[in-house]
């Protein structure tokens, strides 16, 4: 390591404060499939040309614009990604992103000092804040945060996973159902219900037509019977002993030959990625132990 490495490090959220800056002025949805020169780019974003100019030039640095002669335009991956017209894109996950950073992560010294999650409400968990009522704007934004995610997830296991045909399978917290409606739709037979507290249901019931939606709180009610079970990105959020009381809960409602299937993020090498980062946001945001890896 040398200490300019060191200076990007210090530095390295200037490249998350571009993003968000080019999300908040939409040039990515300004470019979606088309080209701009720098002053049509400028009229439409409302933004002062030079100013524009040099940002977008981080842009294309960053690896998330071209520029041909005087013409900007979106690469693929933005076009997939980070433009609100795909049905792939990521901007709510990417911008609730900020508010960790904002409100969060400042607080990192004192979750380092106290080993305790920083929301400043000793008797209540994240959780909680989120499913305070049904009205709650935070729970319908998680919901879509997570939605595009869910379906990645779902597409993968219908096409790796061979599921036994008019078999049941539940999405435990499965949210809206994104995941669990890849699966059913290519297995027609199956029977999908998705598990989640009352505001959830509440606020997301009959989203996907071909998923039961059931209220059921899965530290304390029994889920519903099937012969497979899916956790993703449960177990990361919760202690020990929560966790065996959700793994208990899962296998006592399972099949005699039923499956459960976890999901979570595990780390790819020995050095920084992002799973230490999300390991951040559960040190910050939640009572969990810490991000698990393949031995725990």
């Amino acid at each position: 390591m040398n200490t300019r490495k060191l200076h990007e490090m210090a530095d390295s959220y200037a490249k998350a404060e571009i993003v968000y800056t080019a999300l908040d002025l939409k040039l990515f949805d300004l470019l979606a499939k088309k080209e701009l020169t720098i002053n049509e780019l400028a009229t439409r974003a409302r933004a002062n040309k030079e100013s524009l100019q040099r940002f977008c030039t981080w842009l294309v640095r960053l690896g998330l614009l071209r520029r041909k002669g005087s013409k900007l335009s979106n690469t693929n991956f933005v076009e997939r990604y980070l433009t609100r017209t795909s049905k792939e894109n990521r901007i709510r996950w990417i911008l609730s992103s900020r508010y960790f950073k904002k409100h969060l992560w400042p607080q990192l010294t004192q979750a380092v000092k106290e080993g305790m999650d920083q929301w400043n409400t000793p008797k209540r968990d994240m959780w909680e804040k989120f499913y305070a009522n049904e009205e709650s704007r935070e729970l319908k934004e998680l919901v879509e945060v997570f939605a595009p995610l869910a379906r990645d997830v779902g597409r993968q296991l219908a096409k790796k996973y061979k599921f036994k045909k008019g078999s049941t399978i539940v999405d435990v917290g499965g949210g809206r159902g994104d995941l669990i409606s890849q699966i059913v739709t290519k297995n027609s037979t199956m029977n999908g219900i998705v598990t989640d507290l009352k505001p959830t249901i509440y606020t997301v019931k009959g989203f996907h037509k071909n998923v039961q939606y059931v209220v059921a709180d899965f530290r304390k009610e029994d889920l519903p019977h099937a012969d497979y079970m899916i956790l993703a990105w449960i177990l990361h959020d919760w202690d020990e002993q929560t966790i065996a009381t959700i793994l208990q809960n899962c296998h006592k409602n399972l099949s005699s030959d039923g499956r459960l299937l976890i999901a979570e993020t595990l780390p790819h090498s020995k050095q920084f990625d992002y799973w230490d980062i999300m390991d951040g946001h559960m040190l910050v945001a939640t009572k969990a132990k810490s991000e698990r890896c393949k031995n725990t």
